[in-house]
């Protein structure tokens, strides 16, 4: 065979196998972009989940600085009003 037959055979070869190869590479990179996907999602939703109990917790902390502001004093006063609200009379029942 001459050398440009070779030299054209082995082009061939070369685009066949560069053509499989691409293939293969075009095949990987849509799994990838796949798997991300299914990755981005799958974080998403536990940032969504850790948003909402974050959310949660600082309602939970506004609260309890609420309760810890709250003086001796207003305490004995709550404690207080409660005992009177369970000694007044209700006016709705027939005696």
């Amino acid at each position: 065979m001459s050398n440009l037959k070779q030299v054209n055979k082995v082009q061939r070869i070369l685009s066949r196998n560069a053509s499989i190869l691409s293939m293969d590479l075009v095949k990987s990179l849509i799994t990838n972009i796949r798997m991300l996907k299914k990755q981005k999602e799958y974080l998403q939703g536990v940032c969504r989940k850790a948003g909402a109990e974050i959310k949660e917790l600082k309602d939970t902390v506004g609260k309890l600085e609420n309760i810890a502001a709250l003086t001796t004093d207003e305490i004995l006063d709550k404690m207080r009003d409660a005992e009177d609200y369970n000694k007044t009379e209700d006016y709705t029942e027939e005696k």
